[in-house]
């Protein structure tokens, strides 16, 4: 990963929506247990992702306010896949936020997912995808959903996902 002119990678992060929601109970921690059919639609962040000079990670934004702190899931995913895999490098990250923010349209989620993904291929893929479900819950009940790839049913918090194989061309209007 270090150079002198290390290489950018740019990534289109989608919203998800849940076309079906059925609380079915409420755990001691204050998560629903649910049944839900989450899909991901074509609304998306923008991620430029590049090896930094630095151990330190930097993250900026733009478009809708998110903080480009250590409270942004973003960062939090890059400290969680350097704790796993003892990994001592910094990135430098720009995140263009699209999706609007608090929406429930899983933007954050969706971010952070793309963001364990895109270091274990930077990597060489050192993480198990049972390990990097595991990150991905540690991160949030959506995150897990974004290492699918599709559409799935979702189960528990939404860590149990079951990929829907047969899937209808839809339109969605979100308001």
């Amino acid at each position: 990963m270090p150079g002198s002119n290390p290489p950018s990678f740019v990534f289109h992060t989608p919203a998800k929506l849940n076309l079906r929601l059925k609380i079915t109970g409420i755990r001691e921690n204050g998560y629903h247990d649910l049944v839900s059919i989450m899909a991901p639609v074509r609304l998306y962040d923008r991620i430029e992702l590049k090896s930094g000079a630095e151990k330190a990670t930097r993250i900026t934004c733009s478009g809708f306010p998110v903080p480009d702190d250590e409270s942004n899931l973003v960062f939090k995913a890059v400290r969680a896949f350097s704790s796993c895999t003892g990994m001592d490098h910094g990135f430098l990250i720009h995140l263009t936020k699209n999706i609007p923010v608090a929406a429930g349209l899983g933007g954050g989620s969706s971010d952070a997912a793309c963001v364990l993904m895109a270091l274990n291929e930077m990597c060489s893929y050192p993480v198990s995808k049972e390990k990097m479900a595991q990150m991905a819950l540690g991160l949030g009940a959506d995150v897990p959903f974004f290492l699918q790839g599709g559409p799935c049913l979702a189960r528990g918090i939404g860590e149990i996902l079951a990929p829907i194989q047969k899937w209808p061309d839809l339109w969605y209007v979100i308001v």
